[in-house]
């Protein structure tokens, strides 16, 4: 499975971070999107103490943060018990629509500890099999056409 992953410019002129998000904010946001410990879901195991030594933030900060993030931006959710962030809406930037990703992401929602945070992905992995995988090209009645038969 590839490890890169899908960042968009146009994050930094979202009306949402540019009126809401502090310096801090902004970094901490792209650290959980793009550390090495993301996957294709956006939900991953990560200890406070691995946070805190990746950002240089210290715990309270980072406790800060997460609340924050939970609290007043609703897109990052951490889990205390399961030690597991979950990036809300990271299935929109970074799943496509190919099929070839189904068993990746199915086996990587098999391993979220967290039973919310299951939940919330198999909903949204669902959500994402129910829309028709058909192409439709509509064709205007043709009158010219010769019918063989």
């Amino acid at each position: 499975m590839s490890r890169y992953r899908t960042f968009y410019p146009d994050f930094w002129s979202d009306a949402k971070v540019v009126d809401n998000f502090t310096s801090q904010d902004k970094f901490f946001m792209l650290w959980a999107i793009t550390n090495q410990y993301v996957n294709i879901i956006g939900c991953y195991e990560v200890s406070l103490k691995q946070i805190v030594a990746d950002t240089g933030y210290t715990l309270n900060e980072v406790n800060g943060l997460l609340r924050k993030f939970n609290e007043v931006h609703k897109n990052i959710l951490y889990d205390y018990q399961t030690k597991e962030i979950y990036i809300v809406n990271f299935h929109k930037y970074n799943w496509t629509k190919s099929p070839k990703i189904d068993i990746p992401i199915r086996k990587c929602i098999e391993n979220v500890k967290s039973d919310t945070f299951r939940n919330l992905l198999s909903k949204e992995f669902n959500k994402r099999k129910s829309v028709s995988d058909t192409l439709s090209i509509p064709y205007e009645d043709n009158k010219d056409m010769v019918s063989i038969g």
